[in-house]
C-alpha cells in the first residue's frame, strides 16, 4: 500500500456502488481510514470487509442522506470513533436509470423538480454542513464534491439534475473562499461519462448512435472509476494544498471539444494513431 493518505480519515458519501464504491477501495490502499456510506447494508458491510481483508481500514455507517437525523450521526460516529475528520467526498446522488422526473424545464412536474432538487443538492447541503463542521472543530482538511459536466454546459431534457449540478460547483467556490480561515479546502470535479457498471452508461455506450458521440468527445475511451479516485487521490493529498475552489473536468477532454461538426482533420502523416475512437474532428 502507498502512504499518499496515510493518517487521513476521509468519509465518502454514496460509496456503496458506482464512482464511491470504486474510489473507496483506491483511497484504502493509499493509506486512509475509509468511512463508508449508503443506505444499502449490505453492499457496504461487503465493501468494508473486501477493503479490510487486504490490510487496508475501512468502516461502513449506513446513512440517507435526505435524512438530516442521520446525517447528523453519521459524523458524530466519525467523531466519536476517529476524533476528527481530515477528507470529505461529496458524492451521492438520486440520478435514476430511467431519471423520470427529469426534463425540459416547461415539463418538469412540482413534484419531480423538489425530489431532484432533495436529493441531488439538499443531501449535498447536509453532508458538507455536518462534515465541514466536524472538519473546522479539528484541524481543517480537504472536501471534494462530484458535480458533473452538466455543471459546466447544458444538457438538453435535464434541467433539473443540470440546475443541481450547476449550484454545487458554485457552492465549492464560496465554501473554499470562506472556510480557508478555518484550513479547509474545497474542490470540485465535473465528471464526464464513466463507466461504472450502471444501467445508464450502459446503454449510452449500446446505442447506435449517441456512442460514437460519446467517444468523439473524449480520449477515445470511456471513464472507469479510478479515473475519478485517481484525481481524488490528489485533491484529499497535501500534494494539493495549494489547490482550492476549483471545479476540475475529470471528462477525458469533452469539455475541450467543439460540438460543432467540421470536415475532418487528417492524422499527421509522421505519426502513427494511438486511439482509433478519438475525435475526428
Amino acid at each position: 500500500m502507498s502512504t499518499r493518505l496515510s493518517g487521513k480519515t476521509v468519509v465518502v458519501t454514496g460509496s456503496t456502488k458506482g464512482i464511491g464504491r470504486g474510489a473507496v477501495g483506491l483511497l484504502a490502499d493509499q493509506g486512509a481510514y475509509v468511512v463508508i456510506t449508503g443506505r444499502t447494508a449490505a453492499a457496504g458491510e461487503a465493501a468494508e470487509e473486501e477493503i479490510t481483508s487486504r490490510g487496508g481500514q475501512a468502516l461502513f455507517v449506513q446513512c440517507d442522506f435526505t435524512d438530516v437525523d442521520q446525517v447528523r450521526s453519521l459524523f458524530d460516529t466519525v467523531q466519536t470513533k476517529r476524533g476528527s475528520l481530515d477528507g470529505l467526498v461529496v458524492n451521492h446522488s438520486g440520478f435514476t436509470d430511467n431519471n423520470a422526473e427529469d426534463g425540459p424545464i416547461t415539463e418538469i412536474t412540482m413534484e419531480g423538480w423538489n425530489k431532484i432538487v432533495a436529493t441531488d443538492l439538499t443531501a449535498y447541503f447536509l453532508a458538507l454542513k455536518y462534515g465541514i463542521g466536524l472538519m473546522c472543530a479539528g484541524n481543517g482538511g480537504s472536501v471534494v464534491t462530484i458535480s458533473s459536466h452538466a455543471a459546466l454546459e447544458g444538457i438538453n431534457g435535464m434541467d433539473a439534475h443540470t440546475a443541481a449540478k450547476g449550484a454545487i460547483a458554485a457552492v465549492t467556490r464560496s465554501i473554499a473562499s470562506y472556510y480557508a480561515r478555518y484550513e479547509v479546502r474545497c474542490n470540485s470535479l465535473a465528471v464526464g461519462m464513466i463507466d461504472a457498471g450502471g444501467a445508464v452508461a450502459r446503454s449510452l455506450l449500446e446505442h447506435p448512435e449517441i456512442s460514437e458521440r460519446v467517444y468523439a468527445h473524449s480520449l477515445g475511451r470511456i471513464g472507469e472509476p479510478s479515473d475519478i479516485a485517481n484525481a481524488l487521490i490528489y485533491l484529499l493529498s497535501d500534494e494539493s494544498i495549494y489547490v482550492t475552489g476549483v471545479v476540475l473536468p475529470v471528462d477525458g477532454g469533452s469539455m475541450a471539444a467543439s460540438h460543432i461538426r467540421r470536415p475532418a482533420v487528417a492524422d499527421l502523416p509522421q505519426y502513427k494513431r494511438k486511439r482509433e475512437r478519438a475525435p475526428l474532428y
